[in-house]
């Protein structure tokens, strides 16, 4: 899922989801809309999307294991989370962002990491 700039969902539910292996990136947007203060800009966002559209499968065969959430209590402008695991940016890059999940999706040191919920 890609939640827009206007929704900041509380982090327990994607963190819950980093337990069952997923990837997220995060990103900060304070003015709550694209390019407001603060905020990636709308072709910042549509390439964040096309990476979640595009995102690498889990190798457990689940459905897609990526989402991309707005969460403002961060110093960077995004973040690329998993389990235990994060990589701190102030740009997007698809390369990278496609590089952490392939390394960290369903990561063999979960304990639920192939459960597709």
């Amino acid at each position: 899922n890609v939640y827009p700039p206007n929704q900041e969902p509380a982090p327990g539910g994607w963190v819950h989801n980093l337990e069952h292996g997923y990837v997220a990136l995060l990103y900060r947007c304070p003015g709550g809309a694209a390019g407001a203060e603060g905020c990636p800009t709308q072709q910042t966002l549509d390439q964040m999307r096309q990476w979640f559209q595009n995102a690498p499968a889990p190798p457990s065969g689940c459905p897609k294991k990526v989402l991309a959430v707005r969460f403002d209590e961060m110093t960077t402008q995004f973040a690329l989370v998993s389990w235990g695991r994060v990589l701190l940016t102030d740009t997007f890059d698809t390369e990278t962002a496609n590089t952490f999940a392939q390394q960290w999706m369903e990561h063999e040191s979960l304990a639920e990491r192939a459960n597709c919920t």
